[in-house]
């Protein structure tokens, strides 16, 4: 007896790619998200670091000049003198003199280069350095010789103390870019790999 079977082509199913742009929108919004992150979160940290430095710079003893003032020292290391004022602001001009703790003599060394901070409302500018060897209270003074009207702020090198962590952010920012970057270009070579295969 003759039996006569039906034969069914199978239909051709076209593979989805479907799973394919998922991963890819994944890694995209992957490299969205570190870009993000990479750059708002360090930005407020470089931020919060100027201000917290400045909040501090606020702080320091300063006098009029001519005056003293004493600093009390409790993380040896240099320290700056900024002014505040008009006239000549040279260390000369200011008269400054610094004793240690002891009462010797500490040297004064002009500063050269240029920064300035805003010190308690006042634009301040350093002037001169000297190294604190020791903990304790430095008195600097000033006589005034030059005549300059203003007064005196003695602390840390406020642009030294917030360098680091500037750095840092920038660093980070820096990493998160090429990270990004790194992952958008990974993605679009494997999407176009997978569609020539």
């Amino acid at each position: 007896m003759d039996t006569t079977s039906a034969v069914i082509p199978a239909r051709r199913v076209a593979p989805s790619d479907g799973g394919v742009r998922k991963v890819s929108r994944a890694w995209y919004w992957l490299a969205l998200a570190i870009l993000a992150a990479g750059v708002l979160l360090p930005a407020v940290w470089g931020v919060t670091s100027v201000d917290g430095a400045l909040e501090k710079a606020d702080a320091f003893p300063r006098a009029a000049v001519p005056g003293a003032v004493t600093v009390t020292v409790t993380d040896p290391g240099d320290q700056m003198i900024y002014f505040t004022g008009s006239g000549d602001q040279s260390p000369a001009a200011l008269g400054l003199r610094v004793t240690d703790p002891a009462g010797a003599s500490v040297p004064v060394t002009p500063y050269d280069l240029v920064v300035k901070l805003d010190l308690a409302g006042d634009v301040g500018v350093a002037v001169a350095t000297f190294p604190a060897a020791a903990e304790g209270a430095y008195v600097v003074t000033s006589t005034g010789n030059g005549a300059p009207e203003g007064a005196i702020t003695v602390g840390t090198n406020v642009a030294m103390d917030t360098l680091p962590n500037v750095l840092s952010a920038l660093a980070v920012m820096l990493l998160s870019v090429v990270t990004a970057i790194a992952i958008v270009i990974v993605t679009l070579v494997r999407g176009s790999t997978r569609e020539r295969s």
